[in-house]
């Protein structure tokens, strides 16, 4: 009689428990993220970043941008100063790798590095026989956090600091005139989009 009793007990405690469990589906396991940054369609330049997950604390990523930034310039003639805007041609090329210190590719902070690669460029044409380009460099470390919610939808943000070496250069056919500098500047990324 004991052995029915304690029989009976477990599995009144057992089948709740195991009902329960199939109500809730455990949480799916995302591998990849497809993010844009908002920001930078301010310029505009679509920006989009792809990171995959090599493990669940390790992810990579690339970067591909394309679009284009404004340029002002001034001419003076005689008396007359006319300021010119433009747009020149933007693209850029980069990487981050993702180590997640607290929690996982799913949601977790994260401590990484970005490497990005950014030309900007404006060729001779028509009525303008200048042609410039300027092109820069850029790595430094970060740290944010990534939450991917449950149907998907992905945000993250990180903030660090970068090491910047640009250079730019004009010509006019005969003339060439150049530029370089190097610094260190904030590094800030916000980004939303969807994982799978």
């Amino acid at each position: 009689m004991r052995l029915l009793a304690l029989f009976v007990g477990l599995v009144a405690v057992t089948l709740p428990a195991a009902a329960s469990a199939q109500e809730s589906p455990a949480k799916e396991t995302r591998t990849a993220s497809v993010t844009f940054s908002p920001i930078h369609l301010l310029f505009p330049i679509a920006e989009v970043t792809a990171e995959f997950a090599l493990t669940p604390k390790i992810g990579v990523a690339g970067i591909v941008g394309f679009g284009s930034v404004p340029f002002k310039t001034t001419v003076t003639s005689g008396r007359t100063t006319t300021e010119n805007t433009e747009r020149l041609r933007a693209w850029e090329l980069g990487a981050h790798f993702n180590y997640y210190v607290l929690g996982t590719f799913d949601h977790g902070m994260q401590l990484g590095v970005e490497a990005l690669y950014l030309k900007v460029a404006r060729p001779a044409s028509g009525t303008v026989q200048i042609a410039a380009a300027a092109d820069g460099f850029a790595i430094g470390p970060y740290v944010g956090y990534k939450l991917i919610t449950r149907v998907g939808f992905t945000f993250e943000a990180n903030g660090g600091v970068q090491y910047v070496a640009a250079r730019a250069s004009a010509t006019d056919g005969n003339t060439t005139e150049t530029a370089s500098d190097k610094r260190v500047i904030p590094l800030l990324n916000l980004n939303v989009g969807w994982s799978f």
